[in-house]
C-alpha cells in the first residue's frame, strides 16, 4: 500500500489507501511485541525514525535456546 502510493504521487495520480486492521487500533494484536527486521521500511521510508516510529527497543542480536529435561 505505501508503494502503491509512492508511485501514485511521483506520476501526480490522486490515490486513496485503506489499511484494514485486526484489532481496535493499529498494532494492538501484537501485545507481546513484535521483532523486525526494518531493511524493507528503510527503503520505502527512509526517513521513519525520525517521524517518531514507536521503537522501544533496538535488537542487536539474536539467539535460539532449546529447553530439554536436563536444561
Amino acid at each position: 500500500a505505501i508503494r502503491l502510493k509512492q508511485l501514485a504521487t511521483a506520476k501526480g495520480q490522486e490515490l486513496s489507501v485503506c489499511l484494514i486492521e485486526k484489532a481496535a487500533e493499529i498494532g494492538a494484536h501484537i501485545l507481546s511485541g513484535a521483532v523486525m527486521d526494518p531493511k524493507a521500511l528503510t527503503e520505502l521510508i527512509p526517513d521513519w525514525k525520525e517521524q517518531g516510529a514507536p521503537l522501544n527497543t533496538e535488537v542487536t542480536e539474536d539467539r535460539v535456546l532449546f529447553l530439554s529435561e536436563t536444561g
